[in-house]
């Protein structure tokens, strides 16, 4: 049973990392350069995009279910359970474009950035607990969460809002491959 849920890890988070890339593609007017990911389920194509997220929510639940039959602690476990449910509502709250002002965000744009950024700094939190973790790889997830966070304070502090003079894009989709890839990594050693 392990062996099938760690399966189910990898094809998870394989499914997020496919199914972006081909988002690059089917959506070239959404610039990597300076457009978040979750851009990508905005109109055309959008539920690529949420099937995306769903698929790492399954790579990440599917990881817990095979730590807690190897017997593994608790606390990052339900951690880890937790960022797999925020990235169910993150597919399912549709983000607002990054453009945006504050006031002008609808419900679902703000459930979706709340969703997000507990994705974002929760993940590379949680996994520092988890028992058997690969450091040199926990810390690429750690570069790549930094790179993005830099990069964030780095254009805002120079432009004051998000747009194309801030090049926060490439940070977030090389943050998110860290995560999918450390996933897929930690799955594999329970087969």
């Amino acid at each position: 049973m392990m062996t099938m849920f760690a399966l189910l890890s990898i094809f998870g988070s394989g499914a997020f990392l496919i199914l972006l890339m081909l988002l690059h593609f089917l959506k070239p007017e959404t610039s990597p350069s300076w457009r978040l990911i979750s851009e990508y389920a905005i109109g055309r194509y959008g539920l690529l995009m949420r099937l995306a997220f769903w698929g790492l929510a399954l790579a990440v639940l599917s990881f817990v279910v095979a730590r807690v039959e190897s017997g593994a602690g608790q606390f990052s476990l339900i951690a880890l359970s937790a960022i797999g449910l925020v990235l169910i509502g993150a597919g399912y709250f549709v983000s607002n474009p990054i453009t945006v002002a504050d006031d002008d965000k609808t419900l679902t744009g703000k459930i979706h950035d709340f969703c997000g950024g507990i994705v974002i700094v929760g993940f590379p939190l949680t996994i520092c607990f988890v028992k058997g973790n690969i450091l040199p790889l926990t810390v690429l997830v750690w570069l790549g969460f930094l790179y993005f966070i830099g990069s964030v304070i780095f254009y805002l502090s120079k432009t004051k809002t998000f747009g194309p003079k801030a090049k926060v894009g490439l940070s977030n989709r090389l943050m998110m491959l860290t995560y999918a890839l450390w996933l897929i990594v930690h799955a594999a050693l329970l087969l």
